[in-house]
């Protein structure tokens, strides 16, 4: 069973992409407005695809990275899955997967990679992948699907996916006063970001599924 739990991250940067068109312009026009899709199946085929064992395209480097159960093998500074999260995020009435994985590097940083997986052809199809920034600045709280749409939470205030600077107003890089609610809505084969930005006061740490309900 994969793990959720709690974990501090740290790596600042802009949103990446694999395998698709998308770009931080693209994601800052305004999305359709979300519509209520039929609840997906259990039985929908991206369940079938085993995300533990899995090549994934590299973020922000070339190349590719191949787990095996659940965890890189044989390097230094591994990547691991912790959680798939299923449900439609593309409005179709279709289960898509979103794949978050942490990395052990040296130091006390976790870093934080999103995936996001359809099926074509019954095989999977990358949407969309990125990092987000660092624990209170930006950081993961949490990724999920509503209403065809595909929503995640940062820390930090007016935080989203490929902002060149994240609210650096927190005390400490480990605890959040606040974390912003963003939507991506899937048009033209690709994730674009509706303008509406939902701030949400946080007390606490700013650690992945700290409290986070959706």
């Amino acid at each position: 069973m994969l793990l959720r739990f709690a974990l501090a991250i740290a790596f600042v940067s802009s949103a990446c992409s694999n395998g698709q068109a998308v770009s931080p312009v693209a994601m800052n026009v305004v999305s359709s407005t979300p519509q209520t899709t039929p609840t997906p199946t259990s039985d929908s085929p991206i369940r079938s695809v085993d995300f533990e064992n899995f090549t994934y395209p590299n973020i922000d480097a070339k190349g590719t990275f191949t787990l095996k159960n659940g965890k890189e093998p044989n390097v230094d500074e591994p990547r691991s899955v912790i959680d798939v999260i299923y449900g439609d995020v593309t409005a179709d009435g279709n289960e898509e997967a979103i794949v978050v994985q942490s990395q052990s590097i040296r130091g006390s940083a976790i870093p934080y990679f999103v995936y996001v997986y359809g099926v074509k052809g019954n095989k999977p199809k990358l949407l969309w992948s990125f990092f987000s920034g660092d624990r209170a600045q930006g950081g993961l709280r949490t990724v999920f699907a509503e209403n065809g749409n595909l929503v995640v939470e940062l820390y930090g205030e007016n935080a989203y996916v490929g902002m060149s600077n994240y609210d650096d107003t927190a005390q400490c890089a480990a605890c959040a006063t606040h974390y912003t609610r963003s939507r991506y809505g899937w048009q033209n084969n690709r994730f674009r970001r509706a303008r509406n930005l939902q701030v949400i006061p946080h007390e606490g740490s700013a650690n992945y599924l700290e409290g986070a309900q959706p």
